[in-house]
């Protein structure tokens, strides 16, 4: 999802302010729930990479998988608070990716309900 918000609006921290970006991407969210409906309805496979978020989130997700008979499964991958801060900074020197900063990542950190 964030390359498609990457192709529409730029880079976050480089195209466009990080407050901005959840903005930004909420019509990608729309657009991708669109597609997964889209390929549920044809009885094909899909994964969405859509990131940490809440528990509601994933719920709401999990409800749509299973209205059209498909089986659900989250796939999380614990990482610690140093590898968290270490990958941002270095795909910030990288040209095709955007800057997170340390506090939008904290922000991310405490709104995202990463126990399932």
């Amino acid at each position: 999802m964030d390359d498609q918000t990457t192709a529409r609006h730029g880079r976050i921290g480089k195209d466009h302010v990080e407050y901005e970006h959840l903005a930004l991407q909420a019509p990608v969210i729309e657009d991708v729930r669109r597609q997964l409906v889209a390929r549920l309805q044809e009885g094909c496979s899909a994964v969405l990479d859509r990131g940490l978020g809440t528990h509601a989130v994933r719920d709401d997700y999990r409800q749509l998988a299973t209205e059209y008979g498909a089986r659900w499964r989250l796939v999380h991958f614990q990482a610690d608070h140093d590898e968290l801060l270490r990958r941002p900074a270095e795909w910030s020197n990288e040209q095709e990716h955007g800057v997170i900063s340390p506090e939008t990542l904290a922000w991310i950190a405490e709104y995202s309900e990463l126990f399932v």
